[in-house]
Parts: C-alpha cells; sequence; structure tokens
C-alpha cells in the first residue's frame, strides 16, 4: 500500500473515529478496566455515542475490542451482560460518574455567598450527598408558618398526619406522607417502601370504599392521643413534642370531620377515595413520597396535594413548575436532585443550569424551613411534622 493511501486510511478512521472530538462526560475505553466494560458503555449510552469511543484497544490489558463503523450496531452477546464481575464494573462506573456530579454541585454551591451546603459524611456503600438551603436576600433561611393551603386541599394535611401516626404505632417509620388526587383517584405515599407496602396490605383488605375505614382510623388515632398518648416517635424537644401532640389531635378530629356527613366542602376528595385508592409499590429506596406520587400520574404534577412535610425544592420544582403561593420549598437534597440524571450524559455543570433554570422559571428565591409554634430548639421547626401539616 502506498503511502498516500495508507494517510487517507488514517484520516477515514479518524473521521469515524471522532477521537479528537471525544465528549467529555464520557468516559474512553482507555479508562476502563476491560473491554467488557466498554460494551457496558455501549449498552448504557447506545451504539453511536460508543462507535465514537472505541479504539481499538481496551486499556492496560491490550485486548482487542470490536470496533464499528459509524452507525452501524456492534454486533454484541448477551451472555456478556450476564458475568456478575461484568455487571459490578458497571455499577462502579456509573457511580464514579454520580459521585463526580453530586461532589461538583457541591463544591459549585459552597462557593457561593447566598447558598449554605452540608456535606453528609460519607458512609461505606452509600452514594456522596449534601443538603443546602438556598439564602433569602438579607442572608438567612427564612421561616415559614402561615400558608394559603384551603379547603379540600388543606383536609390531604389532616389525612396524611393520621395515617402516619396509624403507620407508627404499627412499627413502621414511613419518614413523610403525602396524599393527592389526580384523575379521580386518591392517591398516597411514603418515602419508605416498608410503610408503602404496609399501607397497600391495609388497604387492600377493606375493600373498595376506604372512606369509612379511614374515619376509623382518625377516629382512633385522636382517641388516643385525647387520652395523652403521644406520637410513636416524639421529638426530643419538650415545647415540640407538645406542640406536635396537639397538632396531630386537631388534626385527627378535622380528618374525622371531613370524612363523615360535615364533609360536603370536600367533595373530589372524597369521590376520588370511594373510587379508587393506589399506593405505589415500587421498591425503590430513598424517593420522597411526591416523586412515588409522581411515577402514579405518569409524571403529571396532581391536581391536588398535600402531606406531612414541605416538600424539597426538587419535589417542589416538579409539582409547581410555574409556582404556587399555597406552599414554599424546603431544602435541597442532592439525593432528589440526581434521581432522573444521566450521569454518563451529563455534568455538574449542566446540573446546576437545569436546577437555577427550574427555580427561575418557578419564582423560587430561598428555601423554607417551618416555624413550628411553641418550638425554641435550634433549628426553629421539625423535620417530622413541619411543611404544610402545622396547625394555624
Amino acid at each position: 500500500m502506498h503511502d498516500h493511501d495508507e494517510k487517507r486510511e488514517r484520516d477515514r478512521d479518524a473521521a469515524v473515529l471522532h477521537l479528537d472530538e471525544r465528549p467529555r462526560d464520557l468516559p474512553s475505553p482507555h479508562d476502563l478496566a476491560s473491554p467488557r466494560e466498554a460494551l457496558a458503555l455501549q449498552r448504557l449510552v447506545g451504539n453511536a455515542a460508543t462507535s465514537r469511543l472505541i479504539t481499538g484497544r481496551a486499556g492496560a490489558g491490550g485486548a482487542t475490542v470490536q470496533r464499528a463503523t459509524a452507525g452501524e450496531a456492534m454486533d454484541l452477546d448477551e451472555s456478556d451482560y450476564e458475568d456478575d464481575g461484568f455487571l459490578a464494573a458497571v455499577d462502579s462506573l456509573e457511580q464514579q460518574k454520580y459521585d463526580e456530579i453530586v461532589q461538583g454541585v457541591y463544591r459549585e454551591l459552597a462557593g457561593r455567598s447566598d447558598w449554605q451546603v452540608n456535606w453528609t459524611a460519607d458512609r461505606p456503600g452509600r452514594r456522596k450527598r449534601f443538603t443546602a438551603r438556598k439564602l433569602d436576600a438579607s442572608g438567612r433561611t427564612p421561616a415559614v408558618r402561615p400558608h394559603a393551603m384551603e379547603g379540600q386541599e388543606r383536609s390531604l394535611t389532616w389525612l396524611a398526619g393520621v395515617v402516619k401516626g396509624f403507620l407508627e404505632a404499627g412499627g413502621k417509620n414511613p419518614v413523610e406522607v403525602q396524599c393527592a388526587v389526580h384523575g379521580g383517584e386518591f392517591l398516597i405515599a411514603c418515602n419508605d417502601v416498608a410503610a408503602n407496602t404496609a399501607l397497600g396490605q391495609a388497604f387492600a383488605r377493606q375493600g373498595n370504599d376506604l372512606r369509612g375505614y379511614l374515619k376509623a382510623l382518625a377516629r382512633g388515632f385522636g382517641s388516643e392521643l385525647r387520652r395523652g398518648g403521644a406520637p410513636t416517635r416524639p421529638s426530643d424537644d419538650p415545647a415540640t413534642r407538645s406542640a406536635e401532640h396537639a397538632r396531630l389531635t386537631a388534626h385527627s378530629a378535622k380528618a374525622e370531620s371531613a370524612l363523615g356527613d360535615e364533609g360536603e366542602q370536600y367533595g373530589d376528595v372524597l369521590t376520588a377515595i370511594a373510587t379508587k385508592v393506589r399506593v405505589p409499590d415500587d421498591a425503590t429506596p430513598e424517593v420522597h413520597a411526591e416523586q412515588r406520587i409522581m411515577t402514579l400520574t405518569g409524571g403529571v404534577p396532581p391536581t391536588m396535594i398535600g402531606g406531612t412535610r414541605r416538600p424539597c425544592l426538587t419535589c417542589y420544582l416538579g409539582l409547581h413548575p410555574e409556582g404556587t403561593t399555597a406552599t414554599r420549598p424546603g431544602h435541597l437534597y442532592s439525593v432528589e436532585l440526581m434521581k432522573n440524571v444521566d450521569v454518563f450524559r451529563e455534568t455538574a455543570e449542566s446540573v446546576l443550569r437545569n436546577l437555577f433554570g427550574k427555580m427561575e422559571r418557578a419564582g423560587v428565591t430561598a428555601t423554607y424551613r417551618t416555624a413550628v409554634p411553641g418550638h425554641h430548639g435550634p433549628h426553629g421547626g421539625t423535620e417530622r411534622y413541619g411543611s404544610e401539616s402545622e396547625r394555624e
């Protein structure tokens, strides 16, 4: 072969592989431990993207990797995906990219004067994480108690408090409970997978119309509170514990009333409960209740929603993309922020750009903590029954 023919072939190969234009958020096969990880990348990001990355050799081992011409699918054997070591390598690569993005977002927010960021201590086997607060113009985290929730939407917070108390009395830790109405159905979800399972099983034993069952729960929970019973997982702070007790006692009475003959003003909620009640059966851990409800609605914000906690910033932006005066966003949790991030296609910069764009669209200028009446502790609110559920 003549020299000019060899040069033409090299130029053609370089054009196919685009080696100098490799997206910086995708790893090169030279960075991978084996050809099997390169094949994993093909499965995760698609044939075209991988074809541009395969250089003909893997890393240290020097083993040959199949090359594909532009636009041609790689002929892979499905058995390549069945090896436990191979799958572990894929998981390791994905987690590395995830942690890199989380650390990048953390560093950027920590360098800003209008954000307060707290890194969560690393634990073996757990992904890196942080929490962050968007400070207001005065450099503070605003505390909020009053809100504009009224009528039917307000009744959802009462029902959520009753269900949370029921689950805790049964030894479960739902963390939070959210109730929603959408498409004529009543949707209810907890953060905790085991709590959702227990709730779904309890509802299934009661038949279709759960209005009477929920009313009985409200009455029983209220009776226990009036006898002096305390929440199963009370706050360590005496003032907060007292405020929780008073708030839950009031909520149980209001929930019972709403579910009874006096509840005509809650018609949409009552009709939904009588029509169909749905509890998510997703077994994915560490998912906020609002996100589980959005899964049930197909990603569409529900018609109305209320629960035992203020929605975190990520959940708020999903529920109220245009903003709302009915509630205000809680703080930012990296675990929720990263829920729908494709770590092989995004970077810390793109994640932040998307977050800030959504905040601007929704008119979010700060995140909030809840000021619970009677609480004098260092945080000015309780994380368990804070949010929009406090008694007015």
